[in-house]
């Protein structure tokens, strides 16, 4: 759609400053059935390690930034219009 993300020339907006300020002060808890869970992150950990780039990105990336797609079809109705492709021209 011809979007893009970029620097601002601006620099970073105290509002995003003061969000980033929020969320790091939140505490934050895995869901129960995150590879993430205290009964699983060691584990988890120890999967990854001595594993090349695309591997850890291919098992972690999803942990860390949820599909929008998935969200959708779990009931995210709003996320509906989004797309998701791999190596797609």
């Amino acid at each position: 759609m011809g979007r893009y993300v970029g620097e601002n020339e601006e620099g970073v907006t105290e509002e995003s400053k003061d969000l980033c300020r929020s969320l790091l002060g939140m505490k934050q808890t895995a869901p129960e059935d995150s590879m993430f869970h205290d009964d699983f992150f060691e584990d988890t950990c120890e999967m990854i390690q001595n594993r090349n780039e695309a591997k850890v990105i291919q098992d972690i990336s999803r942990l860390i930034v949820p599909s929008a797609q998935s969200f959708a079809i779990r009931g995210a109705k709003h996320l509906k219009c989004l797309i998701e492709s791999v190596n797609e021209g």
